[in-house]
């Protein structure tokens, strides 16, 4: 039983990291092309 709580645990905290790896990931892709349009426009100028 301890034993299968503990891979409950692990596999909880898996899924939380891999959430938390995408999220973060999102958010700089959108950082960077936010960035990049910004240098975009301003070069267009």
């Amino acid at each position: 039983m301890k034993k299968r709580e503990a891979i409950m645990k692990n596999r909880k905290m898996g899924i939380h990291i891999l959430t938390f790896f995408f999220i973060t990931l999102i958010n700089a892709n959108y950082a960077i092309s936010q960035h990049a349009l910004v240098s975009a426009g301003k070069m267009l100028r």
